[in-house]
Formats: C-alpha cells, sequence, structure tokens
C-alpha cells in the first residue's frame, strides 16, 4: 500500500523555453532538481516553532535558484510528462497546484490544460506529455520575487520546486482619444469661426452700395460717377439717332398736340 509520504516515481516535470524544442527538465522522478528546489528561507518563515528544524530536515536550496524568467516573459509552462509504468495509470494532480509569491512585486495564476484522465485515449506520441500549466505574471513594480509551485500528488508525497520572476514596473500607455469636455470645447471654437466669418461676409455685401461707408471711399465714388456718366451717354445717343432718321422720327419723339417744324 502506498502512503503520502513516498514521491511519485514516475513523474517528470519540464519548463519550455521560448523555442518549443528546448527544455529544461525541474523533477526527475518525483523528486526536483538541485537548483529548482524550494528555497530554504521558505522553510523558515512558515512559522517560528519548528521552522529551523524543518529546514534542516527537508531537502531544500541553500543557495540561488537556478532559473530566473526575464522581464520580456509573461508566462511560464510547465510540462508534466510521464515514464512507461506511469503511462499505464496516470495519477491524479489533486488538489490543485498551489503558488506562492511576493505579492509586492507581481501577482501569478495557474491555467491547467484540459485533458482526459486515461493516457490511452490521446495519439500515441503525446501520451508522455501528461498535462500541462501555465503561470502568468503581472508585474506591478521593478523587483525579483521567488515562484514556488506545489504539485499535489494523491496519496504521494506533494513536489515543491521554484524559480525567480524579474519584474519591471510597468509604463503608463497615453490615450490619444479626446475627453467630452476636450471636444465640446473645440466644437464651440469651430461654430464661433463659422459665425464669425458669416457676419463679415454680410457686412462687406451691405456696404457695396454706399461709397461713404467704410468700405467705400474713393473707390465707390467712382463706380457710382461711371454708371452716371453711362446713363448721360446713353441719353445723348438716343437723340442723335432720331434727328437721323428725318422729320417722321422726330414726330415720333414729340409729345400729342405739338408740331415739329424743321
Amino acid at each position: 500500500m502506498t502512503c503520502g509520504n513516498t514521491a511519485y516515481r514516475h513523474l517528470h516535470v519540464f519548463v519550455r523555453g521560448r523555442s518549443s524544442d528546448h527544455k529544461t527538465e525541474l523533477v526527475s522522478q518525483g523528486v526536483a532538481l538541485s537548483g529548482f528546489r524550494r528555497p530554504c528561507k521558505a522553510y523558515q518563515a512558515n512559522g517560528s516553532v519548528g521552522g529551523a528544524a524543518a529546514a534542516s530536515a527537508a531537502v531544500c536550496e541553500a543557495g540561488e535558484l537556478a532559473l530566473e524568467v526575464p522581464p520580456a516573459d509573461a508566462r511560464t509552462v510547465l510540462e508534466l510528462s510521464l515514464d512507461k509504468e506511469g503511462l499505464i495509470e496516470p495519477p491524479a494532480i489533486q488538489p490543485a497546484p498551489s503558488l506562492s509569491y511576493d505579492r509586492r512585486v507581481l501577482q501569478a495564476t495557474l491555467q491547467l490544460s484540459p485533458g482526459g484522465a486515461s493516457a490511452a485515449s490521446r495519439p500515441r506520441h503525446t501520451r508522455s506529455s501528461f498535462q500541462t500549466i501555465s503561470v502568468r505574471y503581472t508585474c506591478f513594480k521593478d523587483g525579483v520575487s521567488d515562484i514556488m509551485l506545489t504539485l499535489h500528488v494523491l496519496a504521494h508525497k506533494p513536489i515543491d520546486l521554484a524559480w525567480r520572476k524579474r519584474c519591471v514596473e510597468p509604463k503608463a500607455h497615453v490615450g490619444k482619444a479626446l475627453t467630452a469636455p476636450q471636444a465640446f470645447a473645440i466644437v464651440m471654437v469651430v461654430l464661433v469661426a463659422i459665425g464669425f466669418a458669416m457676419c463679415l461676409v454680410c457686412f462687406c455685401c451691405s456696404e457695396d452700395d454706399d461709397p461713404d461707408g467704410p468700405f467705400g471711399g474713393a473707390g465707390g465714388k467712382v463706380a457710382v460717377e461711371g454708371r452716371q456718366r453711362k446713363r448721360k451717354y446713353a441719353d445723348e445717343g438716343d437723340e442723335e439717332a432720331l434727328e437721323g432718321m428725318g422729320p417722321a422720327a422726330a414726330a415720333i419723339g414729340a409729345r400729342e398736340g405739338e408740331i415739329t417744324y424743321h
């Protein structure tokens, strides 16, 4: 009978790199490898009573963690794989994996990929990949936080693994959209400009026939005198034309009761 203090020896955990072909092994045969184990200071932080004893008895990481996720990476993908014996009856990951991190620096969330409980239901070339876990990061400020993940394997010892995530404070993006007060101000300026232009045009048109107005002056007087001369020349031309046509034409132009002698 398997008790909860033994590791599940058929489980391997890899972290995917930027290239899908590049993977780094974190857990081998159910045990976290050196450089990826839970830091010893985490055991001491659990409580003052028995914390130091737990750290000395546990297999923990006393030095620096081997994996640091750069600021450009917004997530880390872990791949859980099984060997041939584990594929016969895959284990149950229960309860759900848990995360611990520095909440002042970032926020991390877990997303488990769906999959059938039996490896036999999946294609043969994907049966070794038992499950994938995606850890997504949301950075709040500049800093580095230890990320500790605990995998709970039903009826077996949980697996603790850790890495580091470096964060950079996100920059605020200034939107280019206009606010309501700005849009209202622009509309008012345009309407005022249109109204002023219309008033100016109407004022100029009303002053065209007034030579003494502000827009008349010498130019307006010249225009009026020119029109008067044209009318005078037209009247003189009509009289000369009538005289050239003889007495009959001259009589036509006389008033009734008058006789014209030549």
